[in-house]
């Protein structure tokens, strides 16, 4: 059975963080909400106000008795949020607040588990459960679409962190932080624990520790230059009583932030609160000191080694200028935002003048107020460090400039009004609410602000209304040119300094171990047992089912249903969808890309990436962009792919451009469209080249820094031909092009700029077109009739399809090579290689395999910091994220088959999962991220019945299912991809599981290198060794066996070998045009017919045939592998 992944664009994916959509209706029940000073269960109301970003009323408590404040956010949104978090400053680099943070959430005196948390996560109707730790404060955030689970949530979450289970079991402190263990007299001596595990991982980004530096250079005596998570060298120096002293002096309710968000009665919530725990508290004053730096009266500068691997080079640096700022006001931050913003755009002055300079390819500007002393740095990377101090001389002149020829007005309007856009649009994101509290955390926890998200449209509306006051200018002269209290900050890769760090701790190891007395090994090892045995014990089923408010019967199945209108007209097919919007509106062109050749496809995606990103005809770069933010906003061109499932053989090739906009701009926004894709202007070499360094310097940053995403494309490419074209066109291959694409633009520039208008000649074409719409249904003909404008200028042209069936091919078992002392493992399968199909059954059996087995095998056992299992319509998939092992976890993924047969799971338990799974599927969505999901959805094959089929099968999984999924993923384990991100030294220890060993850092040869063949090599491809002599005597071929072979006469001899077998009659292709036919024989012209015409062939560009070039290798591929297709298709037909 043979499966093609579908395209489900998730609106998320397709606009970033803000998704589109109507905005959450208000909830104006004033009269519902207490009056200033009025007393609710203990808790008095202080002040009132409107949170419009959420359309939301907000009211102020202050719990009278402990101090604790308390903000209420109501609206009308159904995923109801609560959160407690208080001010934690790092006062050192132990990690102890994350320790913390950890063993709270294992459990508490009244709930008293190992692992609440995942207990909550797996078997409860939570919609969102984290914990999170800063530099500032640590914060508890938990979600549900059910009122009733949410005040339980509540309930478990105030008993943990004021009640935490850690006093009286030192166990948790041993998983969570770090310990010493060992299994027996012949085993090595370990230093783990879940936490010092991840932070091994999480220090190897230089991005990362570039941010570090820049705090440690500004903030040297301050808490906010160290790791508040912790580093690997000072947790192990951490105690357990140093964990119990941060909790006596900071997990007090007056230390506390309580948010409350969402439809709710907030009554209960309080009522909970007070008789449960705040009342048991006295208000007390606590000192929270972040040791706020004196401002500094000359620029630091500082450099900082990096530990890399061995082939790292000093020109892969990062060099920063970073401003600290202090006593600015809530206002005044919200201009820096603004300013920082536009200090990224290409038009701004300090980025002109980084061009000119030429000391690196990006020059970014970010800017961070969440601190007590907001940062704003400029930042460039893969660069030398020698440049810091031209980066210190460009930024000290260009804002002194800025200061004096003052902000070019229009794209600060540009910028304002994109800032409104995007803010009207935040109600569709998911986990609003958490994501709202934890933020509004975190400007109390820095700034001791509660109105932060009140007032922040004012703030926006003070910066317009002073756009052409000197306001901004004023803020440039007092916080950056004015301002000493920076630092230029060199953060320098170290080669080899990475694998000293591992000989390093390794000898430390050893030494500890040599200087253990016998007693001492014998009380480890003892100690290590009884850890072993304390974490392998499962928490109480029942106190497990007190976690629980809702049951499955109470489970509702109700999906809206939205309108799709489905026409096709003049070969454009046009789809839309209806949206309870008002102006806004998502829109997606998809243009059939596949009759770009082999040969030419990482020109398509340059071409792809290239539209926006370089000047047009008409309208220089610095112009596009201020014009595409106003028009075209979160524009998207991208190479893509997509399938119906129910009927695509395989996957469609497409160049996906999608926007958002405003109806009455849509106009505005079609005529810009059009200039990106018909008039960009590849003519401008100096601009291409500039983009084509700056896209290497990303590539590297990417192979460095997203091991896990690596990891992802990389494993599901080794199964999903759709996926294994992504990672053909957007990974390594396409990186090795564009370094080709440079030395081309330096020597011979007219073969890319040529090569870039030949790929938007052949895919700017009306055939197979579609367009999607997602918006008012009042609002599709007035968009359509601005977009035709630009559709009707399309050609429509016959597209020759090429076959990718010879792209080269991920391997099934794939070590990849980076720079990183932790690993990452991937195991997966599609259920096209499986004996049973899919079914909702599977995902809470999954739940239960992820929860009962692999937590407790990895994370608590191995230490991996996180473990990660699926299980969808593309298969089931099973990984690890920041993993000390890889063999030992592919072990553990074997034995999954035993767990299920053995594990005594009652329905009882297996209902909790059910929860679980029902509530991740029944998230509400916006308006129009609804309909976009719903049209896509609706494109791929997919309707409301699958998804209700699904919940329906969610409900009635059983216990006898769970041994059905051990065995499917037994099959995983014997038939599945396995991948691995990990250090080349790791990989080499278990290279007898991969059939391949790569390293992105370094430069492979490249995959797509196709060899000419020579007459016998063909025949014995085609035929078989040693049948070239019986070839000849059929007359199937003729000449010297060494001779290369052309591709006229491999066209003649295929279509021999077809004819002898009686297969011309059943394949019957389309008529062709062959402009170089008079240099074919009779012979060939027919054979060259009648094998293009089947697509088993290909023409060039001027649709000539070159019968005199060489057969290559790859080519001979996909005649084979087109007309096995053709057979298989025309016997189905029959």
């Amino acid at each position: 059975m043979r499966r093609v992944r579908a395209l489900i664009l998730v609106a998320a994916l397709i606009i970033g963080c803000l998704s589109p959509a109507t905005l959450m209706a208000a909830v104006n029940d004033s009269k519902t909400l207490p009056q200033i000073g009025e007393v609710v269960s203990g808790f008095k109301a202080l002040e009132k106000g409107k949170m419009e970003i959420v359309n939301g009323q907000t009211v102020l408590f202050e719990h009278v008795k402990s101090g604790a404040k308390l903000l209420y956010i109501k609206n009308a949104d159904k995923n109801r949020a609560f959160d407690i978090s208080f001010k934690t400053p790092a006062n050192d680099n132990t990690g102890v607040n994350h320790v913390l943070e950890h063993v709270s959430t294992a459990g508490s005196q009244k709930y008293p588990f190992k692992d609440v948390f995942f207990n909550i996560s797996n078997q409860t109707y939570c919609s969102y459960i984290n914990a999170f730790t800063t530099n500032t404060m640590t914060s508890y955030p938990v979600a549900s679409m059910s009122e009733a689970q949410l005040l339980k949530l509540a309930d478990v979450y105030m008993d943990c962190v004021f009640n935490p289970f850690i006093y009286k079991e030192p166990n948790l402190f041993k998983r969570e932080a770090w310990r010493y263990e060992k299994e027996n007299e012949g085993a090595p001596l370990n230093l783990t624990g879940i936490i010092y595990s991840e932070m091994q991982g999480s220090t190897d980004g230089i991005e990362n520790a570039e941010v570090r530096n820049c705090l440690k250079a500004l903030f040297p005596n301050g808490t906010m230059s160290n790791a508040s998570v912790g580093t690997p060298e000072a947790i192990p120096t951490l105690t357990y009583e140093d964990v119990l002293k941060v909790h006596e002096t900071y997990y007090h309710p007056s230390n506390a932030l309580i948010v409350l968000y969402g439809d709710i009665d907030y009554r209960s919530f309080l009522k909970l609160l007070d008789e449960n725990y705040l009342s048991q508290y006295d208000k007390k004053a606590i000192t929270v000191d972040y040791k706020d730096e004196k401002p500094f009266t000359t620029v630091a500068n500082k450099t900082y080694d990096f530990p890399a691997g061995e082939n790292a080079t000093t020109d892969e640096s990062i060099i920063s200028y970073a401003y600290a700022m202090t006593d600015i006001s809530q206002t005044d931050r919200v201009g820096m935002s603004i300013i920082a913003e536009y200090l990224n755009q290409g038009s701004s002055i300090v980025q002109k003048a980084f061009k000119r300079a030429n000391i690196g390819n990006t020059l970014e500007v970010y800017y961070e107020d969440s601190l007590p002393q907001p940062v704003l740095v400029f930042s460039v990377a893969n660069t030398s460090p020698s440049k810091k101090e031209v980066l210190g001389r460009i930024v000290d002149e260009s804002m002194k400039a800025l200061v004096t020829k003052g902000f070019d007005e229009t794209v600060l309007e540009m910028i304002i009004a994109n800032t409104e856009f995007n803010n009207a649009l935040v109600t569709e994101g998911s986990h609003l609410g958490v994501n709202i509290a934890v933020a509004a955390a975190q400007y109390w926890a820095a700034h001791g602000e509660y109105d932060y998200y009140n007032s922040y449209m004012s703030h926006i509306d003070y910066a317009k209304a002073h756009m052409t006051d000197g306001y901004l200018e004023q803020l440039v002269k007092k916080y950056i040119v004015g301002n000493k209290h920076a630092a230029l900050v060199a953060t320098v890769p170290k080669a080899g300094l990475l694998e000293q760090k591992r000989a390093q701790q390794k000898k430390q190891l050893a030494a500890k171990e040599a200087s253990m007395t016998k007693e001492e090994v014998a009380k480890l090892i003892s100690e290590t047992a009884s850890f072993n045995n304390w974490n392998a014990k499962e928490d109480s089923k029942e106190h497990i089912k007190e976690l629980q408010a809702v049951s499955i019967k109470d489970l509702p199945i109700e999906l809206k249903e939205y309108s799709i209108k489905d026409v096709t007209d003049n070969g454009v097919r046009y789809l839309s969808a209806n949206a309870d919007v008002g102006d806004t509106f998502l829109a997606d062109l998809m243009f059939d890309t596949s009759g770009v050749a082999v040969e030419d496809l990482h020109y398509l995606q340059l071409y792809a990436n290239l539209i926006g990103e370089i000047s047009t005809t008409k309208h220089s770069i610095d112009e596009l962009s201020t014009l595409k933010s106003m028009y075209l906003h979160n524009f998207r061109c991208t190479t893509d792919t997509w399938a119906n499932a129910k009927t695509d053989f395989t996957y469609r090739p497409i160049l996906d451009v999608s926007w958002l906009g405003l109806i009455g701009e849509s106009s505005k926004s079609a005529n810009l469209l059009e200039e990106l894709l018909l008039e960009t202007d590849f003519t401008q070499t100096d601009e291409l080249l500039s983009y084509v360094k700056t896209a290497q310097s990303y590539y590297k940053d990417y192979f460095n820094g997203s091991p896990y995403n690596i990891l992802y494309q990389y494993n599901t490419a080794a199964y999903l031909s759709d996926q294994n074209y992504s990672v053909y066109m957007k990974q390594t291959a396409y990186y090795h092009f564009l370094k080709e694409v440079e030395s081309l633009l330096q020597k011979e520039p007219s073969k890319v700029t040529s090569k870039l208008q030949q790929i938007q000649d052949k895919i700017m074409n009306r055939t197979h077109l579609m367009s999607v719409f997602a918006g008012n249904e009042s609002h599709t003909a007035t968009f359509y009739k601005a977009l035709n404008t630009f559709i009707s200028r399309l050609p429509e042209k016959r597209i020759n399809t090429q076959n990718y069936f010879n792209l080269p091919e991920v391997p099934t078992n794939l070590g990849i090579a980076m720079d990183t002392t932790v690993n990452y493992n991937m195991l997966s399968a599609s259920f096209g290689n499986l004996s049973k199909d899919f079914s909702g059954k599977y995902l809470p059996l999954m739940n239960v395999i992820s929860d009962k087995f692999l937590t407790a095998q990895l994370r608590y056992q191995n230490n991996v910091y996180s473990n990660i299992e699926s299980v969808s319509w593309n298969g089931i998939s099973l990984s690890t994220y920041m993993d000390p092992y890889i063999d030992k976890t592919l072990n553990t993924y074997k034995d999954i088959e035993s767990f299920t047969q053995s594990y005594a799971l009652t329905q009882e338990s297996l209902d909790g999962y059910i929860l679980k799974a029902f509530s991740e599927y029944t998230l509400p969505q916006g308006e129009l991220s609804g309909a976009v999901n719903a049209v896509f959805n609706y494109m791929c094959g997919y309707s409301n019945n699958e998804t209700v089929k699904l919940l329906e099968e969610i409900k009635s999984a059983q216990v006898s299912d769970l041994k059905e999924l051990g065995q499917l993923i037994n099959e995983v384990v014997e038939v599945g991809a396995w991948t691995s991100v990990g250090s080349k030294s790791n990989l080499e220890k278990n290279k007898k599981l991969y059939d391949q060993i790569i390293s992105l850092q370094d430069k492979v040869a490249e995959l797509n290198q196709s060899t000419n063949l020579t007459k016998k090599d063909f025949i014995d491809l085609l035929l078989g060794e040693d049948t070239y002599n019986k070839a000849v005597i059929q007359g199937l071929i003729s000449g010297k066996s060494d001779e290369i072979l052309t591709r006229e006469e491999a066209a003649i001899s295929i279509y021999k070998l077809l004819e002898s077998q009686d297969l011309i009659e059943l394949l019957k292709g389309s008529n062709v045009v062959i402009k170089d036919a008079n240099t074919l024989s009779e012979k060939g012209l027919k054979a060259v017919e009648f094998l293009v015409g089947n697509n088993c062939m290909s023409l060039d560009e001027d649709n000539q045939f070159n019968g005199t070039s060489p057969l290559l290798e790859d080519d001979l591929l996909q005649i084979v592998l087109q007309i096995g297709h053709l057979l298989i298709v025309s016997d189905e037909v029959a």
